[in-house]
């Protein structure tokens, strides 16, 4: 068996994309942002922490050549002998005294010798890090390297992953060749193949993880492909590794959320769950698949994916509840101080460390609230049908966080589980679902996705449709990476009235003070983002306050 202790530990990115040149000797690119704004998204989703340099960012995260060799130092200055280095670069690349070299964005012509990256250089800070697995993507022409170690070699590609250590050097193309662009893709074709293969498209062995060896088949498979339907153009990724053992860089038995004990199907016991109509609760663990979206700053879409992920569905007898498993981990929340729409209200930047929970998939709907709130009272009063936009599968509002309250507490009566209201961390950790950007969506969100007012655009996006109601949950068919729908717009929604003790120092809450969190319907793009957040008097109904629930882990069967 594996010594654990020298298996993978922390995993360390740094994303480089480059579309403009401060020289205009270079020409523009344009992918190489949404190339690493998407990478970003997944290798956040695997467990990655993730510095991401690219155009458009302010001065301290730009592409300049003094940005990317100091921030390359210091990842290699942190990462610890058994942490995994993941380096990927979009930009121009050129040869220079039949060496290859990166081109930054403050790299001049004439001065290429002395102001571009040298692969070499890139390399050799790689190799002085203490971390023992390394590994460096190109997106980039002439950045080809010669072959060290052949992919096929037997003793590389042994079964010895979870110990696997070396470099490994993937390049978009040969030295001779460029690395090119596709419009239809929206991406370098090389780093779009990339990302693909990385979300689980490369795990030939269906073994739940990412390997170098499978990665590299991948993308020179669907590289060769997408040459012929191109009529003929040749582009050949280049490989270089050395070590033992084929190294895992996507590992999805660790960040996809099916680690829990639930069986496949559970029924509660009858005696235990009749209730005042007779309804017998029952549990089911199923899994389903949703669309996920990542828009650019201007609001196009640049990338949607498939995925699939495990959930719970509580049936209710006249409805279901569907319960989605939030993976334990560490996340961003907050916003910086320069994001578009921040209030002082808003925590900076801040990471966090959340157990695994279940969170609904979607708001309550009003056919959900009125099985629960015809059960037997726990401590108040509630109305059958509060809403002002009526219909089953829109969610319920004008709901005060009492009412909210008393909705968790009757379904936990009812089910005998945990059920509550998310904490703020909770919410947004949730929400966010390892994104760093002010939606889940990416720099901005359109009205197509989500329902607020889209009279007015965020940043550089573009304006919609106000619809000025709700509109039925889930009904935009697109999700964030954890499954969870309508987290922008639509309703507000309850947080747990008392924040957790490990975040009453993250947010200024006063004393008898409620928190919404998502934006409405009604709301600007601004107070829609995810690090949004809304004080009110708890006892306030509003037709654009809603809410969500959450299951405490571990379940009790």
């Amino acid at each position: 068996m594996a010594d654990v202790s020298q298996t993978v530990g922390d995993r360390w990115a740094l994303l480089v994309g480059i579309d403009q040149y401060l020289d205009p000797n270079f020409s523009t690119l344009k992918y190489s942002t949404n190339d690493v704004t998407v990478l970003e998204q997944v290798l956040n989703q695997l467990g990655y922490e993730v510095i991401s340099l690219h155009t458009g960012k302010d001065d301290l995260y730009s592409p300049t050549r003094d940005n990317i060799e100091a921030t390359l130092i210091q990842l290699c200055e942190v990462a610890q002998s058994n942490d995994l280095l993941f380096v990927h670069f979009s930009c121009h690349g050129q040869l220079v005294d039949h060496k290859p070299v990166l081109i930054a964005q403050d790299t001049r012509y004439h001065l290429v010798n002395s102001r571009s990256l040298p692969l070499s250089l890139i390399e050799q800070y790689m190799r002085n890090s203490q971390a023992k697995r390394l590994f460096l993507s190109l997106d980039a022409c002439h950045t080809g390297v010669e072959m060290g170690r052949s992919i096929e070699d037997l003793e590389f590609i042994r079964n010895v992953y979870d110990l696997a250590e070396g470099f490994a050097l993937i390049a978009a193309s040969t030295a001779q060749q460029r690395a090119r662009e596709c419009p239809d893709k929206q991406h370098g074709v090389y780093t779009y193949y990339l990302i693909e293969g990385l979300q689980g498209a490369a795990d030939y062995n269906q073994q739940q993880f990412v390997t170098v060896s499978g990665l590299q088949k991948y993308v020179v498979n669907k590289l060769r492909h997408w040459g012929v339907t191109q009529g003929g153009l040749i582009q050949e990724p280049t490989f270089r590794a050395e070590g033992l053992g084929d190294m895992i860089l996507a590992d999805y038995r660790e960040h996809h959320p099916k680690v829990v004990s639930v069986p496949e199907h559970y029924s509660i016991n009858e005696a235990q769950s009749q209730s005042s109509r007779g309804l017998e609760p029952s549990i089911a663990f199923m899994k389903c698949n949703f669309d996920v979206v990542y828009l650019n700053a201007l609001g196009e879409e640049v990338s949607r994916h498939n995925q699939q992920t495990r959930l719970l569905r509580e049936d209710l007898g006249d409805s279901y509840l569907n319960m989605i498993l939030i993976p334990e981990g560490v996340g961003h929340i907050g916003s910086t101080v320069t994001e578009l729409g921040r209030l002082d209200t808003e925590v900076l930047p801040y990471s966090v460390t959340v157990s695994s929970f279940f969170l609904s998939q979607y708001p309550i709907s009003q056919a959900q609230w009125a099985v629960i709130a015809s059960m037997p009272q726990v401590e108040r009063d509630l109305s059958l049908n509060p809403s002002q936009f009526k219909g089953e599968n829109r969610p319920v509002e004008s709901m005060s966080l009492y009412d909210a309250t008393e909705f968790c507490a009757r379904l936990a009566a009812l089910t005998e589980r945990p059920y509550r209201l998310p904490t703020e961390v909770e919410w947004e950790y949730a929400c966010r679902a390892g994104t760093t950007t002010p939606f889940h969506f990416g720099e901005t969100i359109t009205s197509q996705l989500a329902n607020y007012d889209g009279s007015s655009a965020y940043g550089s996006g573009v304006t919609g449709i106000y619809r000025q109601e709700t509109s039925p949950v889930g009904s935009f068919g697109v999700a964030n990476p954890y499954g969870l729908y309508d987290l922008h717009g639509n309703v507000w929604e309850w947080c747990c009235g008392t924040p957790a003790a490990d975040e009453k120092h993250l947010f200024n809450r006063q004393q008898q003070t409620g928190i919404l969190r998502g934006g409405s319907w009604q709301n600007h793009p601004n107070s829609c983002r995810s690090a949004s957040r809304y004080c009110c008097v708890p006892r306030n109904r509003h037709h654009s306050f809603g809410f969500r629930v959450a299951l405490t882990l571990p379940l009790n069967f």
